[in-house]
């Protein structure tokens, strides 16, 4: 019986740990491109002319192999 509540307990706590850390993850990724954006765009205006974006990366065209 009590084998039983503690395995419950167990496998609650590594799934809240685990979705909490996935938010905090994706909660970082997207501040920190925020931030990331805001700074360039000072930077830019800071600077004199901006310099052009880079090209964007080629993408495969085609099936996946």
């Amino acid at each position: 019986m009590r084998a039983e509540l503690v395995k419950r307990y167990l496998i609650l706590g590594f799934l809240t740990f685990t979705t909490l850390i996935f938010l905090w993850s994706m909660l970082i990724t997207v501040v920190g491109r925020e931030g990331k954006m805001e700074k360039s765009i000072t930077v830019h205006m800071m600077q004199k002319p901006p310099s052009p974006p880079p090209p964007p990366p080629r993408v495969p065209s085609g099936p996946w192999p």
